[in-house]
């Protein structure tokens, strides 16, 4: 083989490399919302207390109820914190109760997008029902909200 080949198939295959790392890249941030609805969902169904970080508990609406009115009355930090645990823990209780199963949730997908939400959706499979998680994106991503279509 020449030189001049083997020249040319380097840089074919650093353009395929470019490429396809330029589509990985643009795909992941174009469905970030969807990826954190995702995680902070199956954390909430799993029951990990570290999900609590990814909630906006101030404006959290789940189900029809308004926990953030709740949380806002609580008193302190310490209330505030036990309050985040119970509910994390207590959610995952109620899912795997109800005995549903995170593989029937499938076809995740941004449903809106607005200037300081948006809203993914889920199909719930099993109970032929469409979860939507709507997320905060201020200041930062957020669960703010679960509720069923």
């Amino acid at each position: 083989m020449k030189r001049e080949d083997i020249e040319s198939y380097n840089y074919i295959i650093i353009a395929v490399v470019v490429i396809l790392v330029g589509a990985i890249f643009f795909f992941r941030i174009r469905n970030q919302e969807m990826y954190f609805a995702r995680s902070a969902l199956y954390g909430l169904f799993k029951g990990n207390l570290g999900v609590a970080k990814q909630i906006d508990w101030q404006n959290l609406k789940m189900l029809g109820q308004d926990v953030g009115v709740i949380y806002n009355k609580l008193p302190d930090e310490r209330e505030k914190k036990d309050f985040q645990a119970a509910f994390v823990r207590n959610f995952s209780r109620g899912f795997q109760a109800s005995g549903a199963k995170l593989s029937s949730y499938a076809n995740w997908r941004v449903d809106s997008r607005e200037s300081d939400f948006t809203v993914v959706a889920v199909d719930d499979t099993a109970h032929k029902k469409t979860a939507l998680v709507l997320i905060s994106k201020i200041p930062k991503h957020k669960l703010a909200g679960l509720s069923w279509r």
